[in-house]
Order: structure tokens, then C-alpha cells, then sequence
């Protein structure tokens, strides 16, 4: 089979939209918010594998590679939603977990009473 009749869109291609291409800059428009809680304090605590610390970076990193945003298959389409990464609760790790807890409950009170669209807001934490 030849290249052209295989016809492969390579994940640079325009018809190969990925997640990154819904990242907006301002909150208010967004439909997903993104709040990272980079911690393993909880799971140190707990007597767990520590690791999660690293999960909002690692989500970042592979996000804009992400896809696809439309699946026939499963009819679905999400080429309309916008995402907004809001950062990380405490990157520094200079606070206790207490403190970090009301720092991310202050963020997403303030993210649902700013936010423009709180009908179709949802907020996923890492």
C-alpha cells in the first residue's frame, strides 16, 4: 500500500486538532478550568506510593498533544469546549496540606464566582 492510499494526518496536521488547541488565557471564557494540586503529603500521611506531586506537570506536558477531538465512533466532538489552566496550588510545596486544602477551596469559590459561565463550568483538580 503506498503512502497515498494509506493517507495517514500526522498530529501536526490542521485536520488533527489536538487539546491544546482549546487552551484560552482568561478563566471567564472557559468551559474547563484546570487546577493543579502537585502534593503527596496526603498520600504520605496515608502510608501510599508519594508521586502525585508530579501529576499536574506530567498533564501539562502531555496536554497540548492530546486528542482527538472529534471520534466518529463515539460521536463525539469537542472541538467547541475552551480550557483554561489556572496553575498550581502551592508549586512551591512551602505550605502544609491544611493550608493548601483552603488555598484550593478559596481558588475554585473564586473561579465559580468569576467565572462567566457557570452553568457549563466544570473543574477537574490534579
Amino acid at each position: 500500500m503506498s503512502e497515498k492510499e494509506f493517507n495517514f494526518v500526522s498530529k501536526y496536521s490542521v485536520d488533527d486538532p489536538r487539546l491544546g488547541k482549546l487552551l484560552v488565557e482568561d478563566f471567564e471564557s472557559a468551559d474547563i478550568v484546570l487546577v493543579g494540586f502537585p502534593h503527596d503529603e496526603g498520600v504520605r500521611r496515608n502510608g501510599g506510593r508519594v508521586g502525585a506531586a508530579n501529576g499536574p506537570a506530567s498533564f501539562r506536558k502531555f496536554l497540548p498533544k492530546m486528542g482527538a477531538l472529534v471520534n466518529i465512533e463515539y460521536g463525539y466532538d469537542i472541538r467547541h469546549l475552551r480550557i483554561h489552566d489556572s496553575g498550581d496550588i502551592d508549586p512551591d510545596h512551602e505550605l502544609s496540606l491544611e493550608q493548601c486544602h483552603e488555598l484550593l477551596k478559596q481558588k475554585v469559590a473564586h473561579i465559580i464566582s468569576e467565572g462567566a459561565n457557570c452553568n457549563r463550568l466544570h473543574l477537574l483538580t490534579a
